[in-house]
């Protein structure tokens, strides 16, 4: 399962859960898409529910390499930053991985959605200065409220 929400835009809500089909995978690349063509920089916080919700489905790695491929200079340029929450042995993975970058996008995965917020949100106050960040945050956690983290 993966669902996204834009009613916090330039905040993207994200969360999936369970092992992602191919499809899940064409989705989230489409979703992506979509974002980017707005033409405005974003940020996204996405809740992997579980340890499945961080794999892919045969064939995925190969599809997110050629979406990246495509789409690398807007990604960059509009993406301001990406934080996820997630189970413990996620967050290690993604973090060792990541190395607090992506493509040139600070990048950081958290166990629990209030401090990814608070390390994600700040960067979004620097490009949109007078947008109200607390009621941002209050909104976020009230959507991601229906979400928990499994500790797997």
């Amino acid at each position: 399962m993966m669902q996204h929400d834009l009613s916090c835009w330039p905040l993207v809500l994200s969360v999936s859960a369970g092992k992602p089909s191919l499809t899940d995978l064409h989705d989230y690349s489409a979703a992506w898409t979509a974002w980017l063509d707005r033409g405005e920089p974003f940020v996204m916080l996405r809740i992997l529910q579980d340890s499945a919700a961080n794999s892919h489905p045969p064939g995925g790695s190969r599809e997110g390499q050629n979406w990246f491929k495509a789409e690398t200079e807007r990604f960059s340029s509009l993406t301001l930053a990406l934080a996820a929450a997630a189970p413990p042995e996620v967050v290690l993975k993604k973090n060792r991985i990541k190395g607090g970058m992506q493509r040139g996008v600070p990048t950081r995965a958290f166990e629990q959605v209030e401090d990814a917020l608070d390390w994600l949100l700040p960067h979004l106050q620097k490009k949109y200065e007078k947008l109200d960040i607390a009621a941002l945050k209050i909104r976020a956690l009230d959507w991601c409220a229906a979400y928990p983290i499994s500790p797997d």
